[in-house]
């Protein structure tokens, strides 16, 4: 690995170390708060009545701190874009592969949008805005997945391919 051409991957990975430990505090300070760490960002789907009793259950002085936290969450998807973005051109993958962590962002962003509206809008705005943003979730994870799976499988072309060169030195 040429340390100088991948530097970034070296930071956007630890980015999104300190992101991760950022969460998980979160996520012990809302179940300290309000019984559980759930959130909708890591549902694959939920319905309508899932949100509302979920953002019920958090109270309005969690759903107030969940929206103070909503600004991180705005950062993050930049970071992992990032990261799946120079992992995909670290293992030489094909361009278009590249634009699939951005393709995540886009729709996590969207998704935090609609989940700001519930937040903001609790109780009116959640019964219809969650149909839609239970679907943005779900394309999201779809797309982490398949993301993913084609990370997986170009590493493993790598490894094949390098494995080929070593044997005919």
């Amino acid at each position: 690995m040429n340390g100088q051409k991948y530097r970034p991957l070296w930071f956007y990975l630890i980015a999104f170390v300190l992101f991760q430990v950022a969460f998980g505090i979160a996520f012990v300070r809302l179940k300290q708060m309000t019984g559980t760490s759930q959130i909708l960002d890591v549902y694959f789907h939920y319905t309508p009545q899932q949100a509302f009793d979920l953002l019920h259950r958090y109270g309005e002085v969690a759903r107030k701190w969940i929206i103070a936290l909503m600004a991180i969450d705005f950062i993050y998807p930049v970071i992992y874009a990032l990261l799946l973005y120079h992992v995909f051109r670290y293992f030489g993958a094909a361009k278009i592969l590249t634009y699939l962590p951005w393709l995540i962002a886009g729709f996590d962003y969207l998704e935090n949008v609609l989940e700001l509206r519930m937040l903001l809008g609790f109780p009116k705005a959640v019964l219809s805005t969650a149909k839609i943003a239970a679907w943005v979730t779900s394309f999201k994870w779809s797309l982490v997945i398949l993301t993913l799976f084609l990370l997986f499988m170009v590493a493993i072309r790598k490894f094949i391919l390098a494995l080929k060169n070593k044997k005919r030195r």
